[in-house]
């Protein structure tokens, strides 16, 4: 009986790893999308209305976590919500944001969103993919925990 609780536990917990490590990659997915956006409206902005960084900031009504952090942290604040590339991509962004002639900021952003834009689709297309081995990884390591298991007792 005992035996049996072990190896439900087991697998239970190597299905919930799979899960978390799933809602991880797509929440990172959601994040560089909701980036993506932001950086879209700062350039509308900026082309259209030449508004300053502070009432762009504002005037911004999607705020998910990405951009909460983002306005009141900084740029560090997003550290842990991207990958190194898509994080070195932002920072450099956000670093030479303000700084030169309206044309040089629109077309930063331009810069910006297409190397965002090419990562997101990038990463969209590996999701399925790295699912199907998060799946997998978790149900074989499972499956060898519950044999090593019924091996031992």
């Amino acid at each position: 009986m005992i035996k049996i609780l072990g190896c439900v536990l087991i697998l239970s917990a190597s299905i919930c790893a799979c899960i978390f490590y799933e809602r991880a990659e797509k929440a990172k997915l959601c994040a560089l999308k909701e980036l993506c956006d932001f950086i879209k409206h700062i350039r509308s902005q900026i082309e259209y209305f030449s508004a300053p960084l502070d009432k762009i900031y504002a005037s911004y009504e999607k705020r998910g976590e990405i951009i909460s952090l983002l306005v009141s942290d900084g740029v560090e604040s997003i550290k842990e919500l991207l990958n190194k590339a898509d994080f070195e991509i932002a920072y450099s962004f956000f670093s030479s944001l303000g700084k030169g002639v309206k044309s040089e900021q629109i077309a930063l952003c331009s810069y910006t969103i297409g190397e965002l834009d090419s990562s997101y689709e990038e990463k969209k297309a590996e999701l399925p993919n790295k699912i199907k081995v998060f799946r997998a990884m978790a149900l074989f390591c499972g499956f060898c925990a519950v044999i090593l298991l019924i091996l031992m007792i």
